[in-house]
């Protein structure tokens, strides 16, 4: 269990792709994430919008979906990679 928490921080927390075992797929998907995070945060918008509730102050809402995404989207490729 230690060696996966290991290689989990040694990924999560470097600032260079050398420690995946994949770097390309970690730098072709990081627009993705960063993209589904974007667009998950305007459907709910919209659609708390629409039930009458009110959003966050601009751009918030959309700034934590968005790093959420990539922070997930990281965590589940260090998890397959």
């Amino acid at each position: 269990m230690t060696d996966m928490t290991q290689k989990l921080t040694s990924r999560l927390l470097a600032w260079n792709w050398d420690a995946w075992n994949h770097p390309h797929r970690a730098i072709i998907l990081t627009p993705v994430f960063i993209l589904v995070g974007g667009a998950i945060s305007i459907l709910l918008s919209i659609q708390l919008a629409h039930d009458g509730f009110t959003i966050w102050p601009d751009g918030t809402m959309t700034i934590t979906f968005t790093l959420s995404a990539l922070f997930i989207g990281y965590i589940v490729l260090a998890l397959i990679d």
